[in-house]
């Protein structure tokens, strides 16, 4: 039966076709997941490194005083890791709820077009909490570094 003749059908699709489409919609879709994945990297280590930095030196009196009452470097220094551990473990938790709704709500600003059945295993939510211990834990170790640098004098002198 020819349809191109008829009033009111503007095209037919035969399965290949529909096929195709699908096929190359779901493609645009997997880089779409490929670009939110490397954003939300991107904005995990930019994140923790510039609160991380913020801080260091907000805090650069306090190390100096513990420094000058005679605490050791390496003692500061395990103290301010394991704050910056403690904190990225409570933002883990306290952050994992929101993610498959943020993820629904992102998928589903594409419009009526598509249908996404979204389901998060277990093991992508550890190995993204790993993800941002493992960044906090380096940014916590560059920071901590800073410590055995750190002049009390020109630091407590600040304080004046």
């Amino acid at each position: 039966m020819n349809y191109r003749d008829k009033d009111g059908i503007s095209g037919v699709y035969d399965m290949e076709k529909l096929k195709q489409v699908f096929i190359e919609g779901y493609e645009v879709i997997k880089y779409l997941f490929y670009m939110m994945m490397i954003f939300s990297v991107i904005t995990v280590v930019v994140v923790l490194y510039n609160a991380g930095n913020l801080s260091f030196h907000e805090r650069l009196k306090e190390f100096a005083t513990l420094k000058v009452m005679g605490l050791s470097t390496k003692k500061i220094r395990r103290i301010l890791n394991q704050e910056n551990i403690w904190f990225a473990v409570i933002g883990i938790i306290a952050g994992s709820p929101f993610g498959k709704p943020s993820l629904l709500a992102m998928m589903n600003s594409n419009g009526d077009n598509y249908d996404y059945y979204i389901s998060i295993p277990p093991f992508l939510y550890l190995i993204s909490g790993l993800f941002v211990l493992a960044v906090a834990v380096i940014v916590s170790l560059m920071f901590s570094k800073r410590i055995k640098k750190l002049d009390m004098v020109g630091t407590l002198k600040g304080l004046e």
